[in-house]
């Protein structure tokens, strides 16, 4: 059974009015159990009945040894609330890190075992690095589970540290089968010459290795954590670099970008709009060119399908076209490969089954590592989809619809689609072109591209209007990435800046209720009514 680490969300867990929807996020993304840690003093009396409220279990909690030599009742009583299994010391102090300390430990995780047992709780040690510190033929994580007995102590053991600390994740796994009931799921990866936390299946971790000395050892919970994540939210959207962003002001942008810590670059064959096609995609390829190690660690899309010059046959989805189109990114984006090649829009001219040979070409060529589509309706996803598995080619991996609490239509058809496919959402246009980033008051009329629409409420909450857009990328649609283009590296900055936050459920139940477009009567509002019964099954 699978677990989250509610440690990589700590920051999310200080503030008891967004407790709740914290929980039932995780619960939305597919979680059914956590393992407790990182709580916030002000949460923990409300966490069982939030938990609850989320219908989530907590596995096992993360409890400090002091605490639980001093409110060893006290926890019993928190992990009997949580219907937790098992309390973990996550580490020992100083005092306990040599060949004698490991085996005081152990005498004293005796003890506290036998007070554990009458409340159906089991005690479990968390390794980090420095338990693998050799002492004559033995590691201290050896000294310490030799000197205890199999049914006084388990091990949670935590495939980073092993690593980190020169071993074989998997050989260790396998050693304590029968006493593993946890393993702690984190990947490792290098950048520039020192060891990082990576997503899972993103480092070089051997997972399947891993798994399935899991499955050899008898292990109950795999639990997931990432306690520094790396990867940022927001694509950079490029649609005003060479038009309202010069390229001197667009280097920045893409400088701050980076530096911030983004990873995702968006641009298109046919940007900027207004000016020489392709400009977008040149002034990335100059930026690139002067940064040559920064290739390799962002993920760099673009687009085809927009008309590139007046002769008619430098447009749409054909064979022919998308082949010379790629090639004429690929030459102006000064690399030798795309990572997430995507069709700007539907063409009705070209069958889609021409289309999707065509990308498929690419992808097998090493030319383009993925696809997507971009402004498509619900029938042309779906379809897309359906004939491209169907007939063996590349299936699109990502949709990039106009997603923001201003439009909000791609509930009715899209989202439905992307979740039942699997496909990743990358709404453009968050901030409504600035409506919703909180520039503009009342009396303000806009600036540059911002198209008119409704006014922007001021800041409720002590949230700027410029993070309520999150809500709907991660309550409605679970988006892999909020796509925007940044005209000023200070707005930029200040997005970047501007999370991880947690709305309570009443600020969502109201950013809902005002953003709510007004449903057409058929078929979405028929079939929603008819079929809202048999939903609360699911």
């Amino acid at each position: 059974m699978i677990a989250v680490q509610l440690y990589t969300i700590r920051a999310l867990l200080q503030d008891p009015s967004s407790l709740g929807g914290v929980l039932g996020r995780l619960r939305e993304i597919g979680y059914r159990s956590v393992e407790v840690a990182g709580l916030g003093p002000a949460v923990v009396d409300r966490f069982g009945e939030e938990l609850k409220r989320a219908d989530l279990i907590a596995c096992a909690a993360h409890v400090p040894l002091e605490r639980l030599t001093r409110d060893l009742d006290a926890v019993a009583a928190e992990c009997r609330e949580w219907h937790c299994e098992y309390v973990v010391v996550p580490s020992v102090p100083e005092r306990y890190r040599s060949e004698e300390g490991y085996r005081r430990f152990a005498q004293e995780a005796t003890e506290l075992s036998r007070r554990l047992k009458p409340s159906g709780l089991r005690l479990v040690y968390h390794n980090h690095a420095h338990e693998l510190e050799r002492f004559g033929a033995q590691t201290g994580l050896d000294t310490m589970f030799s000197a205890a007995t199999a049914d006084s102590l388990h091990a949670e053991l935590d495939t980073y540290w092993l690593q980190f600390g020169g071993a074989s994740p998997a050989a260790w796994i396998r050693r304590f089968k029968g006493r593993a009931p946890l393993v702690h799921l984190k990947d490792m990866a290098v950048d520039r010459g020192n060891p990082v936390d990576a997503e899972i299946g993103e480092g070089n971790l051997d997972w399947m290795d891993i798994l399935g000395a899991c499955r050899d050892a008898g292990t109950t919970w795999l639990v997931v954590e990432q306690d520094n994540p790396r990867r940022e939210q927001f694509a950079l959207g490029t649609i005003t670099c060479g038009q309202e962003a010069p390229e001197s002001a667009a280097m920045q942008i893409l400088d701050a970008y980076v530096d911030g810590g983004g990873n995702l670059i968006d641009t298109a064959d046919v940007y900027p709009p207004v000016g020489p096609k392709g400009t977008s995609e040149e002034i990335i390829g100059r930026w690139l060119s002067g940064r040559p190690p920064v290739r390799d660690s962002i993920i760099l899309a673009t687009k085809c399908r927009g008309r590139m010059d007046g002769s008619g046959n430098s447009e749409g989805l054909s064979r022919r076209w998308i082949i010379r189109a790629c090639e004429g990114s690929l030459r102006r984006l000064q690399t030798d490969h795309i990572d997430l090649y995507q069709a700007h829009q539907w063409d009705p001219a070209t069958p889609i089954e021409e289309t999707l040979a065509a990308f498929d070409v690419l992808v097998r060529s090493g030319k383009v590592r993925y696809i997507g589509v971009s402004n498509f309706t619900g029938w042309q996803l779906e379809r897309t989809v359906m004939i491209a598995r169907h007939l063996g080619f590349s299936v699109p991996v990502s949709l990039q619809p106009q997603y923001n609490m201003l439009a909000r239509e791609i509930e009715w058809e899209l989202v439905p689609v992307c979740i039942e496919e699997g496909l990743g959402i990358l709404p453009w246009g968050p901030l409504a072109q600035g409506w919703l980033s909180g520039k503009y008051t009342r009396d303000m009329a806009p600036s540059g591209g911002d198209a008119p629409g409704r006014r922007p409420r001021p800041r409720r909450g002590g949230i700027r209007p410029a993070q309520h857009r999150a809500h709907l990328g991660d309550r409605r649609c679970r988006a892999s990435r909020r796509h925007r283009a940044r005209r000023a590296t200070g707005t930029g900055r200040a997005a970047l800046a501007g999370g991880p936050i947690a709305l309570s459920e009443e600020q969502r139940s109201r950013l809902d209720r005002v953003s709510a477009p007004a449903t057409p009567d058929y078929p979405y509002r028929l079939l929603a009514e008819g079929t809202a019964e048999r939903r609360k099954l699911l």
